[in-house]
């Protein structure tokens, strides 16, 4: 059974649709989006903690979409270019405003193999990072799911356990929580090879009213990040479940490959710690 999967990451990507902050204009919108402070923070947001992530994959055959806007500044683009190089299924597309639902799909659908039976579609924010074995993990699930004959049409796979990391907290901003409903992170959508929709489709929390929706607890799979350098509204939820400091360090390392000092040192604090 051949099992195609891809993901994809907007970077500062300019769309019809999906700002939670209302810009009046499009100049507007490329101004807050590609603010110098802003930009700085969100490079090496995708650098140290999203790509990261995905360069530790234990399972590497996955093709891994950068979206950035056909706007982007080529000083910002070019450091995406370099950040991206050393994933080896990873590729970089400029595409101008288009709604949301639109360009998701025609990025996804480019990069579609043609001997591919299944496409697993997955979406990451460049602020976020996901367990080492969340690739290994989606494509035995997708194919388990296949086999038993309960993907026959887009079927969502959400993991609900995860890490959240508000950086204005330090290390006592890292907390395990297990979600209710779907999040946008470590969220994924079994489809035909014609990827009839994707997981940016609709609202993530409200999937399973509209697919079938399978929830795995258990493992944490994601590190989803608190800040205020971005648009999404992200709120602090109400607080998970905090650990020492030693057991925090061995999920840390044992389930993304990073350091504790690697979320709690040298990044600005000075942001609010309400949204992302």
């Amino acid at each position: 059974m051949n099992i195609q999967v891809i993901g994809l990451v907007r970077f500062a990507y300019i769309s019809k649709n999906g700002f939670r902050q209302k810009y009046k204009t499009q100049a507007e919108a490329r101004e807050a989006l590609f603010a110098p402070e802003r930009m700085e923070f969100r490079l090496r947001m995708l650098e140290e903690i999203c790509i990261r992530s995905m360069r530790n994959q234990t399972d590497q055959d996955f093709r891994l979409i950068v979206l950035v806007s056909l706007s982007l500044p080529t000083v910002y683009l070019k450091r995406v270019e370099a950040i991206i190089a050393p994933l080896e299924g990873a590729v970089l597309l400029m595409e101008p405003r288009q709604w949301m639902k639109q360009v998701t799909q025609s990025c996804f659908r480019r990069f579609v193999a043609p001997d591919a039976e299944y496409v697993i579609n997955f979406r990451l924010d460049d602020d976020d990072a996901l367990a080492v074995d969340y690739i290994e993990k989606l494509r035995h699930t997708g194919s388990e799911l296949i086999r038993q004959g309960r993907a026959g049409e887009p079927t969502v796979i959400a993991h609900s356990r995860g890490i959240y990391w508000a950086l204005h907290l330090q290390e006592d901003g890292l907390r395990i929580r297990t979600e209710k409903k779907p999040l946008g992170l470590a969220c994924a959508m079994i489809t035909s090879p014609d990827i009839p929709a994707n997981v940016f489709y609709w609202n993530h929390r409200e999937l399973g009213k509209y697919f079938t929706l399978v929830m795995i607890p258990g493992k944490v799979m994601f590190l989803r990040s608190l800040h205020g350098y971005g648009d999404s509204g992200r709120q602090v939820p109400n607080w998970g479940h905090a650990l020492a400091k030693a057991e925090m360090e061995a999920i840390l390392a044992r389930r993304f490959g990073f350091k504790i000092n690697d979320l709690t040192c040298g990044w600005s604090l000075g942001n609010r710690g309400d949204e992302a």
